[in-house]
């Protein structure tokens, strides 16, 4: 069975008649529930945009949605320094010693109140008695004699020496002191050979000792080189001395003298190698002594033949120069 339809409310007219005027209370209500609808729609906002208690006074707008902060790029690697070197440390700057010089092969003895003999030989024969067999069979140019006192200088006789006797050629003198034919030797004192100048000095004569008698023996020797221009075979040389200059050279001299077995011959006369950076210290031995002057008997052997003869040979004799660096 249908259910009945309810009768329209009488504010809806029916088709095809006029409302008739609502009366004036009934107006009214509709006002007023208009007016409470319109204040529910208001409370229904307010309190869905309302902050939340305790978060301040609210805003209408939208909360933007928060910055999107872009990660921090990963820092570049640090370039690990190389290792530098640690500097050596730099040495204290030490003071370079002073070069030791080389002793003088010879001691000093002060003048006092002895006397000086000098006497110059001329390590030559002398001629006349040669020839008439009178005077002495060597020269000596002069002897004199001075007080210690009294002595500054002594000059030398260069006046009285012939330039040459053939072959040989005069070059000078030189105080010669400690040969076995010396007189006045010092037994233990050194021996030694001193190049003299123009004239003879009170230093040169402080270098030879005293006897017991207070009398110093100053021997003076001509330095004679042989310059013979026949013999330039070293093999014919009557002393032939070969000297090495200690960097692979070698030079062999003419070392004879006018007495030969007798006299001296004085090193000076031989020029002196040259070596960059060094100084020549003088001529040595095998032995490593010094050597100034050389005689007959450093250039022969002495034997007895099958007859009983004395015979000589020649041996060979070499002296190696000595270097001292410069500085």
């Amino acid at each position: 069975m249908a259910a009945e339809l309810a009768p329209p409310p009488e504010e809806f007219p029916r088709p095809g008649t006029s409302a008739a005027p609502e009366p004036a209370p009934r107006k009214k209500r509709r006002l007023l529930r208009a007016f409470g609808a319109l204040a529910a729609a208001t409370l229904a906002v307010w309190l869905f945009v309302r902050p939340a208690p305790g978060t301040g006074a609210a805003s209408a707008e939208i909360p933007a949605a928060p910055a999107v902060t872009a990660e921090p790029a990963a820092p570049e690697p640090t370039a690990v320094p190389e290792p530098t070197a640690t500097p050596e440390p730099t040495p204290e700057p030490t003071a370079t010693p002073e070069p030791t010089p080389t002793p003088p092969p010879w001691d000093i003895y002060p003048l006092g109140d002895g006397e000086i003999q000098i006497t110059v030989f001329g390590d030559m024969i002398n001629m006349d008695f040669l020839m008439t067999g009178e005077g002495e069979e060597l020269v000596t140019f002069l002897q004199e004699t001075i007080p210690e006192s009294e002595f500054t200088e002594f000059p030398l006789p260069y006046d009285m020496v012939p330039e040459s006797y053939d072959p040989f050629v005069f070059r000078g003198f030189f105080l010669h002191y400690g040969s076995q034919f010396d007189p006045g030797f010092v037994p233990g004192s050194k021996s030694f050979v001193v190049v003299l100048e123009d004239v003879l000095t009170r230093e040169d004569v402080e270098r030879v000792p005293p006897n017991d008698d207070g009398v110093r023996y100053v021997n003076i020797h001509v330095m004679w080189k042989d310059e013979d221009e026949f013999i330039t075979d070293p093999s014919q040389y009557g002393m032939p001395l070969t000297l090495d200059d200690g960097m692979g050279h070698q030079t062999i001299v003419e070392a004879k003298n006018p007495l030969f077995s007798e006299g001296f011959t004085c090193l000076a006369i031989f020029p002196v190698p040259e070596r960059e950076g060094y100084t020549f210290t003088g001529w040595y031995d095998e032995d490593g002594k010094r050597v100034e002057v050389v005689n007959y008997f450093q250039f022969y052997d002495e034997y007895e033949s099958e007859w009983g003869v004395t015979m000589y040979e020649v041996k060979p004799y070499v002296l190696t120069a000595g270097w001292e660096p410069n500085g």
